[in-house]
């Protein structure tokens, strides 16, 4: 790819980072930017691949624990509500002879 002398901003990597900075940039009404990712898909360590077996292998962690309403409407705009997996996951710790049951809601 050749830039042209409009681009001002280049961001490389298209992983959540690189796609989050474009779209803040875009949000800014920022337009001169440039996105480069190596991989033959956006996601960096965020994505999936299938072998040629068909298994599905996770490159990195999919699991979002957030508490702020921008970051989630911006991971909503990205992949619609609908098809996004929720979990509870049941964890328990041990100390002192008690237990205490941890239960959280995961989002991937």
């Amino acid at each position: 790819m050749v830039l042209g002398k409009e681009e001002k901003v280049l961001i490389l990597g298209a992983g959540p980072c690189g796609l989050g900075a474009a779209l803040f940039l875009k949000e800014l009404g920022y337009h001169n930017f440039v996105v480069l990712e190596a991989a033959p898909d956006v996601g960096g360590l965020a994505c999936s691949v299938v072998d040629e077996a068909g298994f599905v292998w996770d490159m990195g962690g999919h699991v979002v624990f957030s508490h702020y309403a921008y970051f989630d409407a911006t991971l909503d705009a990205a992949i619609p509500p609908e098809e996004w997996v929720h979990h509870v996951r049941e964890a328990w710790v041990w100390m002192r002879n008690r237990s205490r049951l941890l239960n959280h809601r995961l989002t991937c």
